[in-house]
């Protein structure tokens, strides 16, 4: 096992967090893949990446659909959503209309 001496960014802490969800399948290419995410049942999948200062951010995705149809969180998109408002020395903002982006995978 190699050690990096970086810490991870949004992308690399969202992939760690998909990559675990449940999209429908017990063995390692079924984690690695949403081709049966009908058969998911990953709910909600959440990354939250620190920031020195406590205005860390996090990154959410919900299920949606239903039956053939079902997307699992972890294969759907995900949303950015920064934490400032409550964790952080910034002046608070209200959550709505507070979208920053967001990653698909």
């Amino acid at each position: 096992m190699q050690a990096f001496d970086a810490p991870i960014g949004p992308l690399e802490a969202i992939n760690l967090t998909a990559v675990v969800g449940d999209k429908g399948g017990s063995d390692l290419p079924s984690f690695m893949s949403c081709a049966n995410a009908s058969t998911g049942e990953n709910i909600v999948s959440v990354a939250f990446v620190p920031e020195v200062g406590g205005n860390g951010s996090m990154y959410l995705a919900f299920e949606n659909g239903h039956r053939s149809t079902h997307v699992p969180a972890c294969c759907n998109v995900y949303i950015h959503l920064p934490m400032a408002q409550w964790f952080g020395v910034s002046s608070p903002k209200t959550a709505l209309g507070y979208h920053h982006g967001s990653v698909s995978l």
